[in-house]
């Protein structure tokens, strides 16, 4: 996953200040495609991973929503601002290719959805890492764990 987390990086950083007169509609219609691709990918990844624990295993999906939450609304609003920012970027790339270059630097509609987009990308980056990192324990796979574990919080209510 941490291959496709530095792919979107480099084409969140880049796409919208490597575009210049020579780059071609298609080139940059399809750098944005491949960066939605890279998102799916890791949401992909993110919920195969899931997937494979003992909590999705045997169905006690509230369980591991709650532990998950954080992770799949990052997921989700980050692709929806990559999305907005990108229609924005190709909208004006179709309209006039020699203006791209000044829009991208003067337009304030453009400039604020790209620095909230930016924003949501660093924590985007940084859930995702430490969710992996999580779900890396043997806890989430370990069934005996997980039964001792329920086990002591229905003790504690009683």
């Amino acid at each position: 996953m941490s291959c496709f987390l530095m792919v979107d990086l480099g084409l969140n950083s880049s796409l919208d200040y490597d575009i210049n007169e020579s780059s071609s509609f298609t080139i940059v219609l399809g750098l944005f495609g491949l960066q939605i691709i890279v998102q799916l990918s890791v949401f992909l990844i993110l919920f195969l991973t899931i997937a494979d624990t003992f909590l999705f295993r045997v169905g006690l999906l509230n369980i591991l929503l709650k532990k998950t939450r954080l992770v799949i609304f990052f997921q989700a609003i980050y692709l929806m601002l990559t999305i907005i920012v990108g229609a924005m970027r190709l909208q004006k790339f179709g309209q006039s290719n020699s203006e791209v270059a000044h829009y991208v630097a003067t337009d304030n509609s453009f400039i604020t959805a790209s620095v909230i987009q930016k924003t949501v990308a660093v924590l985007y980056y940084a859930v995702n890492i430490f969710y992996t990192v999580k779900l890396e324990d043997p806890i989430y796979y370990n069934r005996d764990a997980w039964i001792s574990l329920i086990r002591q919080q229905r003790m504690s209510q009683k």
